[in-house]
This record gives C-alpha cells, structure tokens and sequence, in this order.
C-alpha cells in the first residue's frame, strides 16, 4: 500500500508537470551530478588502490522537474542514482523514486492556506521557541516520510495554523524482515499561534503523536504531546512561559529511582507538586542595565523543570532536570569588543543522581585593518551521587583562541585550544587554516592540524584546489581526510578531539549541474 500510494503520487506529479502547461517557462527540468574517486595508501590490499564505491566517497545523478501550470498550483519530482554502499544494493546505479509533491496555496485579503501532498520530503517543521516540541528532522527517519501538511492564516482574527499527518515511508518493508514489515509508524502535528493587545501577547498550541506501528503493539506503541507557551512583551523585554505534557497510552518504562531517594519522583516546584511528565520552560530577554557612556549589560535568564517520565517521540525528549542558564552580554562602548557570560547549572534526581555547572566567558574583538579575535574558557563541574560515599567529580575545562583575517586575496584563520585542563587526559589542539584566490576561478584551501595528546603528538595535513570553470560546475583535488576539522572550529571538531590520525588519501571530486 505504502508503495503504491508512492507511486500515485509521483505519476500524479509527472502529470501535472506535462500536462495542461500554458507556456515552456512554467515547466524546469534540471538536475545536477556528482563524481567522486579516491587513491589510498593505508586501509586497502594493495597500496594506493583505486575506488570509487566506499564509505569516503559519493557519487550521485539526479534529475528534478518542476512546474507551476496555475497560479498557486506546483508540482515536484525528483529521481536519483546513488553509488554508495550504504545507499544502494545493487551493482551499478540505478535511477530510482526519490521524492516528489504537490502544492496548492491560496491567499486572498490577508487569509489562505498553504498545502502539500508529499512522498519521501521532510515537511515537519513548526514554529518552536523554548520546547522543541516538534524537531524539523524528528527520530525514526522523518526526512522520508509521506503525508500531508496544510498551513492556514488570517482566519478566526488572524489565528495561524498548522496540520500535519504523515508516516514514514523508509520502514515499509516488504521482505518481512521487521516485525510488522507491512506497517510503518504515524505522525499527527497540530500548530496553533495568534496575537493579541497590538502583538505584545502571543500565545501558541502544540500538539503531536507518534504511533509506532512498526516495532511496538499493545497500549505502548502511542505517545502525545500537549504544549501551550506564552510570550509578553514589556517595553524592550520580552516574557516568555512554556508548558508541556506528554500522555503515554500506558506505563512506558523507565529507570527506577534510587532506593536511597523515595522522593526523586515527588517532583515540586516552592512546594506546588509538579507534574512526572510535564516540562515547564520560562525566559527572560533581556534585561539592561547601563547607560550610552558607560556601556550596557544585558540579562537573559532561562529556568527548567522537566519531568522524568516526559515522553516525546516527535521532538526534545529531555527529561529528568531542573535548573537554570544566565546569559549575559556586554558591548564595550567606543570599542569593537563584546564580553559575554554564560552559567549554567542544573541536576538530575530520577534517573540519575548528578549536578552539572558550567561558567563559559568568552571575549570577542574586531581589529584593523580586517583583523578579528576570540577567546573564551569553559569552566565545568560534573558531579556524580553528590552528597554520598561514592560522590565522584569530574572537571572540563577549555581554553580557547582564536585571530583571522579576510582581503579579496586571502583568508586566514588560527585556533588553539586547550582541553580538559589540569587532567590526565588533557590535551593540546591547534589549527591553521588558509584560503588564497589564485585566479578568479581557482582556490588553494590548507588545513594543518594538530592534537598533542598524553600518549603522543599527531599532525594532520588537509589540503584541497578547488577549480570553477563555470558557474554550474565545481572540480576539487584534494589530499588528506576531509572530516578531521570539518566542524565549524576545527579544534572542537570530535575526530581532531578524539583520536583522528593522517590518511594519506587522494580524491576528485567533479560536480555539475544543469
């Protein structure tokens, strides 16, 4: 069934696409292709054997067809060949359903609705703010999944909404591998959001369920979600209160409380009993003090209490915790330097018995002449069973730099950090990183890294040309392991942090598309 509605749709889509077309323009085939290829020295028979399909490289054709034959009606679909292990089981390519969609939006006088009819898309995102009540990408494969999705506003005094049903499409399994291979799990979302007293007061209702078809049968294969928040704005401040609630068909289990603790799941809050299964979350922003010469600082506090038996399966499941974060920042006038303080504490009582602190201060700076500048030290007390026998405390802390510098001919960034101060695991991480524009369609990027840790020192060399004879075609060259520093910092990337080691690796990497 899961199967055949996939393919109704996606022959609906084609359909609508070549058919009923007033002009050439509102129709777009396109597509894109990529090549990749590697030569390796170490983890292979022979050395620097050749290959094309391993877990290093990907290599993928698509082609994608777009069309609007009416105002507001579209259309979407798109087919792919993967060569990739773990993407394909066959021993070429094979071109294959990907995804496809079908929109209709109607908006007239500040009202309408936006509609999707979709296969194998990720269309889950509603509006979060302090309780990821929905994540855009929820568990069990929620990027693959079929449905529909309607949002509406201006009805009911401008009340938006938000209504989505769907199921997961990756877990059909015809072969009879998984217990239930002939079901897949379902999704409900319900989003609901309005604003009163000239905007300063929102308020918003979410609701979501996950039924899990697939591995779960009885009265634990369900589980719901109810939130509500609220947000008051006060001059320049801005109030906000989240609730949440989850219900659960039956008992779901979780890990008993310590014996030693009959009170850990007597959850109160100034003496008010509290709910096992509800989160509440409020804010602060912000709060300032301070005048034009003297500089401002600003106060952002946040507090939490989660339930331990919260249950959400469509979003943040946290659970078990109770504390608070204060943000705070500070703009140095007549000086391009912002100081920001970050604390954080909080503890678990239910399922475990731990307190966690953290102080993290960072300093930003801009120079001349294109120059910028960064440090911060993360200060962090991980305490385990506090207050007994077997009270065990763990330290974090890090000590971070960073200086770069961008003109039209070059970038240059410099990063250090120290982990894990005053530990016997700590350890010195470094990272320089270059960018020169050789040509205008030719760049030389480095990466030389290193990670002296107590049981040696290691030196990572990553190094990639990158050549765009056009607009629509990339050409790279590159040599090393290009997922050792790939994080946004390379030193808190976890392969440089972790254990990550030079691989003498070639690989080309052509990309078009049309």
């Amino acid at each position: 069934m899961r199967s055949r509605a996939a393919r109704t749709l996606a022959l609906a889509a084609l359909g609508l696409c070549l058919g009923g077309v007033p002009s050439p323009a509102d129709t777009v085939l396109s597509g894109e292709y990529n090549v990749q290829i590697d030569l390796r020295k170490q983890d292979r028979n022979y050395d620097w054997n050749f290959d094309s399909n391993n877990s290093d490289t990907y290599s993928n054709a698509q082609l994608r067809l777009f069309s609007q034959p009416f105002t507001g009606v579209e259309a979407f679909i798109k087919t792919e060949a993967d060569w990739h292990p773990s993407d394909n089981n066959t021993s070429r390519p094979l071109f294959q359903f990907r995804e496809a969609d079908l929109r209709y939006r109607w908006d007239l006088g500040g009202k309408g609705f936006d509609s999707y009819l979709f296969s194998r898309q990720n269309r889950f995102w509603v509006e979060n703010h302090l309780i990821q009540v929905v994540q855009s990408d929820p568990p069990s494969d929620g990027g693959n999944a079929q449905g529909f999705r309607v949002d509406s506003w201006g009805f009911l005094g401008g009340l938006n909404g938000t209504f989505i049903y769907s199921d997961y499409s990756s877990q059909f399994d015809p072969t009879g591998t998984n217990k239930n291979p002939l079901k897949t799990d379902d999704a409900v979302i319900v989003r609901l959001r309005d604003e009163f007293l000239e905007r300063k007061l929102r308020a918003g209702f979410t609701y979501n369920r996950k039924i899990e078809n697939q591995i779960n049968e009885g009265p634990n294969a369900a589980a719901s979600v109810i939130a509500g928040d609220l947000r008051y704005t006060l001059r320049n401040v801005e109030l906000s209160l989240e609730y949440a609630q989850s219900v659960t068909d039956s008992t779901r289990q979780f890990p008993s409380p310590s014996v030693s603790f009959p009170d850990a799941l007597d959850q109160k809050f100034l003496g008010i009993p509290l709910s096992d299964r509800g989160v509440w979350v409020g804010e602060i922003r912000s709060i300032q003090v301070g005048s034009a010469s003297l500089g401002y600082i600003n106060f952002a506090p946040v507090g939490w209490l989660r339930g331990p038996k919260f249950d959400n399966r469509l979003g943040d499941s946290n659970r078990d915790e109770r504390g608070y974060t204060i943000n705070t920042w500070y703009l140095v006038p007549g000086r391009a330097i912002t100081l920001s303080n970050n604390l954080t504490r909080y503890e678990k009582k239910a399922t475990i018995r731990r307190k966690v602190t953290e102080l993290y201060s960072e300093a930003y700076i801009e120079f001349v002449n294109g120059f910028t500048g960064k440090v911060f030290y993360r200060n962090k007390r991980t305490t385990d069973d506090p207050g007994l026998l077997t009270e065990r405390v763990d330290k974090n802390d890090d000590l971070f730099g960073e200086v770069q510098v961008e003109s039209k001919l070059a970038w240059l960034r410099v990063e250090g950090k120290l982990k894990n101060l005053g530990t016997r695991n700590e350890k010195q991480l470094a990272s320089i990183e270059t960018s020169v524009n050789i040509g205008t369609q030719t760049k030389l990027y480095n990466r030389l890294m290193f990670g002296n840790d107590p049981t040696g020192l290691r030196r990572i060399l990553f190094s990639q040309i990158q050549y765009r004879p056009a607009g629509n075609m990339d050409f790279f060259l590159e040599y090393g392991p290009s997922w050792i520093g790939d994080s946004q910092r390379p030193v808190d990337d976890g392969d440089l942090e972790g254990s990550g080691v030079q691989k003498d690796l070639i690989k080309l990497f052509v990309k078009g598309t049309f």
